[in-house]
């Protein structure tokens, strides 16, 4: 007579479960590690809207692979704050955060507050990030445009004061509580919305606010027909008040192009080559 085979004991069952857990790490390490290398790489090719959705694309994967991993997280974070997505920019800082990623992660946190238009709450993630790392420039510099953002320059001086001739004091000394310099830092800091809330808060009549106003109606709007007009529109105010210049004429140029509007486009190349020869 046969004998039936032994059902495995409860110590064989474990082993083979740990072996298991072995293998499918050793499979799934390398498919993590090349999620999030061909996210960080689209995202270094540049910030256009492609290589931004194809980033977000690979971290999502890494995250499924790898949830709850801090780096990952903060990644997300950092890809859908440039993707204009601030609420999933805010959710995967705080995730980031929660899953002791530091100083960086309280810093997008901030970012992204800024973005939503909450300067006190993004003030105190940057209050946190400078306790968390006293000497972090990016820390340092994120508290001071919270700050400023409230319209509190009187702490942003007292920052200046304390931190001397550090990067980030030499950072926020340029804005000489200006609105339109603050602006400028928003932009920079790669913060749209907050550089276009201020602008539409403090207008000025001079062709760089203008050339400003355009380029960010370029990069915000969610259909490109309407983000090409608006910045035409703008771009020819700046032009009324300083029609010798040659950049704001280039780019207008090319929204022309983009516009399919030929015409213009040629007259504006008309009045760069007249402004280049000195002939106007």
């Amino acid at each position: 007579m046969s004998r039936s085979p032994k059902s495995p004991s409860r110590k064989q069952l474990t082993i083979g479960l740990i072996l298991l857990l072995i293998i499918l790490e050793q499979i799934f390490r390398p498919l993590n590690h090349l999620a999030s290398s061909r996210a960080l790489a689209a995202v270094s090719r540049g910030d256009h809207q492609q290589s931004i959705d194809r980033a977000l694309v690979w971290y999502r994967v890494a995250d499924t692979l790898a949830p709850n991993n801090p780096q990952i997280d903060l990644k997300l974070a950092q890809t859908y704050l440039k993707a204009d997505q601030n609420k999933a920019a805010l959710t995967n800082a705080e995730a980031a955060t929660n899953h002791g990623a530091g100083t960086e992660a309280l810093v997008v946190k901030s970012q992204a507050l800024l973005e939503l238009d909450q300067p006190q709450a993004a003030a105190s993630a940057a209050e946190a990030a400078v306790q968390n790392s006293t000497n972090d420039a990016a820390a340092q510099t994120q508290l001071g445009l919270g700050y400023a953002a409230q319209d509190d320059w009187s702490k942003v001086d007292q920052m200046i004061s304390l931190l001397g001739s550090s990067e980030a004091a030499r950072t926020l000394s340029g804005l000489k509580h200006d609105h339109f310099a603050l602006a400028q830092l928003f932009y920079a800091q790669g913060l749209l919305n907050s550089s276009q809330r201020i602008l539409e808060r403090y207008p000025q009549e001079n062709s760089q606010y203008y050339l400003l106003r355009a380029v960010l109606a370029l990069r915000l709007a969610t259909d490109k027909k309407t983000g090409l007009e608006q910045g035409r529109g703008l771009l020819e105010k700046g032009l009324a008040l300083s029609p010798e210049r040659i950049d704001l004429r280039q780019l207008l140029q090319q929204i022309d192009n983009d516009l399919g509007d030929s015409t213009a486009a040629a007259e504006q190349g008309t009045k760069i080559q007249a402004l280049q020869s000195g002939k106007i």
